[in-house]
């Protein structure tokens, strides 16, 4: 292999939807629950699939920092170029954020600096789902999210971050003070 094509090597590893599913544990959903869900998975990677499948009647948005690059668009998706670390949508948009092997890959910085962005992103009652996350990273945080207005479960391969908010505003009352919490 020559370095030109070494320059445009990336080691990507396909997925698809129905990993998600068995994950996080979506499979057992309704198409009732899933009806006019916004869903937002982060570091989308190549899915080989359509989410159509899986999360009928949801609204599914994808970034990944090398949709349109390295990466085709997925099917079924509204895609944009991003990171987790700063989330090209508004505030308060999405019902479900998840992100599969993204967490893995990046730095204690950068995994504080995804989290403050995914709970700005999520609507009040929304749910964060992350996979996989070593324990000490689980473990912070779960420090971090404690009496916070959410609720925060693991089973040691991935993290359940709910929010129990009732409005917008406080749910950005504890976006603010995770805010100062993750990135003083």
């Amino acid at each position: 292999m020559g370095s030109r094509e070494a320059d445009h090597y990336i080691p990507i590893v396909p997925n698809s939807w129905s990993l998600y599913m068995n994950v996080f544990d979506f499979g057992n959903k309704s198409k009732e629950f899933w009806r006019g869900k916004n869903v937002l998975d982060i570091g989308c990677g190549v899915k080989l699939d359509s989410p159509e499948k899986f999360c009928p009647q949801a609204k599914v948005y994808v970034i990944d920092p090398q949709i349109g690059k390295k990466i085709p668009p997925p099917p079924g998706c509204e895609f944009r170029v991003g990171t987790a670390q700063a989330i090209p949508y508004d505030d308060n948009a999405f019902d479900i954020i998840c992100s599969l092997r993204l967490l893995f890959h990046i730095s204690d910085k950068e995994k504080s600096l995804a989290l403050v962005e995914m709970v700005r992103v999520l609507n009040p009652g929304g749910e964060i789902h992350i996979s996989p996350c070593r324990l000490n990273t689980m473990n912070y945080f779960h420090n971090v999210f404690k009496e916070r207005g959410f609720r925060f479960s693991h089973d040691g391969y991935a993290i359940k971050i709910k929010s129990i908010h009732n409005s917008i505003q406080e749910k950005n009352s504890s976006y603010r003070r995770i805010h100062n919490e993750l990135l003083k």
